[in-house]
């Protein structure tokens, strides 16, 4: 196991972007065509490397981190930022190949750049790299499980009215409002778990998407997505991973 993770981690990252959009990899669920998340690899014992990458059409500049989650208890165990910076255009070499320090967006010159950074990280929790990670649009998994999401607004004060401000939230600007949630899992013999629960308190949408499979053993990543708008009509996306183990002890 040790050899085969040393190989795979020597396939260096690049050309992310273009490959993962023409495979379909890198997701943009909900219309935040500024936010993509990506599924680089995952570990046999409940870790998965997620890459978020972030771009500002309206100002220019981007962001690329990496983040390790614990599928178990889904605790981010660490995260690292490989860029976060202005949009600049690239220089190119004679044989059309990126160069010069400049063209920090270009998202196979950031993970060359941060090959080295990144394979520590992953060499530390044992992700294998793993470039088949399908994205399911669905609640039912393996056609055993059904993921139940269940959403409500979370009562406010009857002072309170429209842009008055609660909890950190200018109420009702563009639907935003506190919201309660919860997301469970069903199996085939009808029983449960509940697999998180809260309140978004500022949530103009918040509603489950879909999953991830792990290759490696019965377990599954949910997630959810909910926005926030603010004054400029603009909004923030937000993506909650979820991590589901699907062995038969864990239902009640």
């Amino acid at each position: 196991m040790k050899k085969l993770l040393i190989i795979l981690l020597c396939l260096p990252l690049i050309g992310l972007s273009q490959k993962a959009k023409d495979l379909g990899y890198v997701q943009n669920w909900a219309g935040d065509y500024n936010t993509y998340w990506y599924v680089l690899g995952w570990s046999v014992d409940g870790h998965v490397a997620l890459l978020e990458i972030h771009t500002d059409d309206m100002w220019g500049g981007c962001s690329y981190e990496i983040v390790i989650q614990n599928m178990k208890t889904d605790e981010i165990v660490e995260n690292i930022n490989l860029y976060s910076g202005d949009l600049s255009e690239p220089d190119y070499n004679e044989e059309g190949q990126v160069v010069g320090e400049d063209y920090n967006c270009d998202s196979s010159y950031v993970m060359k750049t941060n090959y080295h950074a990144y394979k520590k990280l992953f060499l530390k929790y044992k992700i294998i790299i793993n470039d088949n990670n399908k994205f399911y649009r669905s609640s039912i998994v393996n056609n055993n499980f059904e993921i139940i999401f269940k959403s409500k607004d979370t009562p406010v004060p009857d002072s309170l009215g429209e842009l008055d401000r609660y909890n950190g939230c200018e109420l009702y600007w563009c639907g935003n409002r506190p919201v309660d949630y919860s997301l469970t899992i069903k199996d085939s013999r009808n029983k449960s778990k509940i697999l998180t629960k809260g309140t978004d308190w500022c949530a103009s949408d918040i509603y489950y998407v879909g999953y991830f499979k792990s290759p490696f053993e019965p377990r599954i990543l949910t997630v959810i997505y909910s926005r926030e708008s603010d004054a400029s009509q603009r909004y923030y996306s937000t993506y909650r991973f979820v991590g589901c183990s699907l062995k038969s002890s864990t239902f009640k």
